[in-house]
């Protein structure tokens, strides 16, 4: 028998829920942000936007967009 796996519960309407994610590629994190990734690479450099290192591939924590965010709405 199968074990479940607790990552990709099961909706009541049989869809599979993934966890949500913690980090995103640079890639991602400029569109959520809705700047180019030249950008994104900028703000990084500048310490603006902090980010973290998976052997060779950096992410960028959602928690630290949200953070960048509200310093901008706070400026």
């Amino acid at each position: 028998m199968r074990q479940p796996d607790p990552s990709n519960r099961e909706a009541g309407d049989g869809e599979i829920r993934r966890p949500p994610r913690l980090v995103l590629t640079p890639e991602e994190a400029a569109q959520a942000l809705g700047i180019s990734r030249s950008k994104l690479y900028e703000l990084l450099r500048a310490g603006a936007i902090q980010s973290i290192r998976i052997d060779r591939s950096r992410r960028i924590p959602v928690k630290a967009l949200y953070e960048f965010v509200e310093r901008l709405r706070e400026a």
